[in-house]
Parts: structure tokens; C-alpha cells; sequence
């Protein structure tokens, strides 16, 4: 539905049974809300009282700009937004025994993972810790707020140069290109990797970021550099669940040096790590073809239990 009323051009859409309104006008007007409203033209008035605000208490919702469009948005809390991320964890958690980012980083990796503008957790937590020390009971939502309401302008320091990064955010194309296949290589008792659906060789000497996924595939990407503006994370391939996650060492011709649990996302136990290794024995690989690292965070004892 699109009405047009003098300098203001409205358009209605319905999300699900919400009524959604937005507005493309010229209008000087801080609040263009109230002054729609206070206009002399009353049909047009009654004519919105009827479809969006009949029973709904304006002071409850929060004005939204990005350049001439202009909308609303029900304001919320530090509960309402606990309540919603809870709501969106089971997205992001898969069968038992797999990894993921809730159990891993909790609440700080599902802002970063629905995050619309992909920019890194280090930079929504600058923005996070503002939004919840607000005087206001209640403002806008989070992103609402950062990205179009009061917080867009706020800057911590130099810690607002953090939200020049954005997360790399692989689609299913980019993904089946960056998956590989071992070969094991009997008379040299090494492991090789190559890509599967790429010409390309993989990067000798060089530390890779891997994933094993629960597709039982696995999918490897190069980290980024400190300067790059854009940041490849183990979140990077995807940020729903997953059976193991790390770096993997790599040589000449694809040559698997070793591999580590490392995964500041994921958090992987021995017991993750243990099912990758019968992975790579299932494939006819030897433990010996290739180092196995052990994580800083595991004990002894723990790691005791690695290869049994």
C-alpha cells in the first residue's frame, strides 16, 4: 500500500500480522511524526490512526532515519534484547556434541552473527556496553539504535576505529570452494590436501583456518591480516554449528603439517578434537602423517584422552 501527502510519501507492508510503516519526505520536521499528525488535513490523519496507530501508544515507539526515509520502531531493553537472543540461540546450537558460538562466546557471538552490517564483536561491544547504561527505561533496539537512532554517532576513542572491520560471510557458493580432501601418501607417510572443486594450490607454509562441518566436509580459508578491513573468522564459513574448528598447518604441495584446536569462537574440548583425528583415521591416515597439537587451555589429563 503507498499514499502520498503533500511533501510525504508513505509506504505500508504487513510483517506477518505487524503493520509496518515507512516515510520518504523533504520535511525539515525533527519529529515528523507529530507533525503528520497535528497536519489540518483530517482524513489523511484518521486515515492512519485507523491502519497503524488505533490503540498504540506513540510515546512507546522510537523515530528512525537513513537519509529520506524515516520509520518506527517500538523501543525495548536490556530484557526485551536478553529475551530475543535467547529466542535466536537455538538457530546457532546443533545436535549434542557439536561446537557453537553460544556455548563458545555466548550472548557477545549471537550480536555479532545476526549483527546486519557483519562488523566484529569487538566493535558491537563498544556500542553494547553505551546502549545498556542508558538512563531511558526504554530506547531503541540495539541495532536500531547504533546503526539509525541516537547511538549512530557515538564514538569510544580510538576504539571506534574497531567498526571500519566487517566479517567475511562466506554464501553456500563461496563455502564449496574453499572445501578440500585429504590423500594419504603411504611411501612418504604424509597427508595432502588439495582443493575440491578449485584448480588452485593451497598456500605453502601458511596457516589456515579450518572448519569441519556437519556436513562432515572440511572447509579452509587464510586468516586475515592485522591491517585488513575485512576479517576472516571461524564464523566467517558459517555461524551455525559445527563439528570441529581450528588452524591447519600447511607445506609444499598441500602437504597437511599440522593441526591445532584454536578457536576463540568455538572453544573446542579434547573430545571435539579426538572425533577429528577418527576422522582423519577413517580416511586410512596414520596419527603419525601429521602433528597434533595440543591446545593451551587442555590439561594433561585431558589430553591423555586425545587419541584413544
Amino acid at each position: 500500500m503507498a499514499l502520498s501527502w503533500g511533501d510525504i510519501s508513505i509506504g505500508m507492508k504487513c510483517d506477518g500480522s505487524l503493520p509496518l510503516l515507512s516515510m520518504r519526505t523533504v520535511s525539515t520536521s525533527y519529529n515528523l511524526l507529530d507533525d503528520l499528525l497535528n497536519r489540518s488535513e483530517a482524513p489523511f490523519s484518521n486515515i492512519l490512526h485507523t491502519l497503524v496507530l488505533k490503540n498504540t501508544d506513540v510515546s512507546t515507539m522510537a523515530e528512525m532515519s537513513s537519509g529520506e526515509e524515516k520509520w518506527w520502531v517500538r523501543k525495548r531493553d536490556y530484557l526485551d534484547l536478553k529475551a530475543e537472543l535467547n529466542e535466536l540461540g537455538p538457530n546457532h546450537i546443533g545436535p549434542e556434541g557439536t561446537l557453537n558460538v553460544v556455548k563458545g562466546l555466548g550472548f557477545k557471538a549471537l550480536l555479532e552473527a545476526e549483527d546486519p552490517y557483519n562488523r566484529t564483536k569487538t566493535c558491537i561491544m563498544i556500542y553494547y556496553d553505551k546502549w545498556k547504561t542508558l538512563k531511558e527505561k526504554k530506547i531503541e533496539p540495539f541495532f536500531d539504535w547504533m546503526d539509525y537512532g541516537s547511538g549512530k554517532n557515538y564514538t569510544k576513542g580510538r576504539e571506534s576505529r574497531n567498526c571500519a572491520w566487517q566479517v567475511i560471510k562466506f554464501d553456500s557458493s563461496q563455502l564449496r570452494k574453499v572445501e578440500i580432501e585429504f590423500e594419504y601418501k603411504v611411501h612418504e607417510n604424509t597427508v595432502r590436501a588439495a582443493y575440491v572443486n578449485s584448480s588452485l594450490e593451497l598456500p605453502e607454509d601458511t596457516d589456515l583456518l579450518y572448519i569441519w562441518g556437519l556436513d562432515r566436509k572440511v572447509y579452509v580459508a587464510k586468516e586475515h591480516n592485522e591491517e585488513d578491513l575485512f576479517r576472516m573468522k571461524h564464523i566467517s564459513f558459517t555461524s551455525g554449528p559445527l563439528l570441529m574448528a581450528g588452524f591447519m598447518k600447511f607445506g609444499r604441495n598441500g602437504q597437511v603439517l599440522s593441526v591445532n584446536s584454536d578457536s576463540g569462537h568455538y572453544k573446542p574440548q579434547v573430545k571435539n578434537f579426538n572425533r577429528f583425528y577418527h576422522f582423519f583415521r577413517s580416511l586410512g591416515i596414520p596419527r603419525d602423517a601429521t602433528q597434533w597439537e595440543k591446545g593451551t587451555i587442555f590439561s594433561d589429563r585431558d589430553w591423555s584422552k586425545m587419541f584413544l
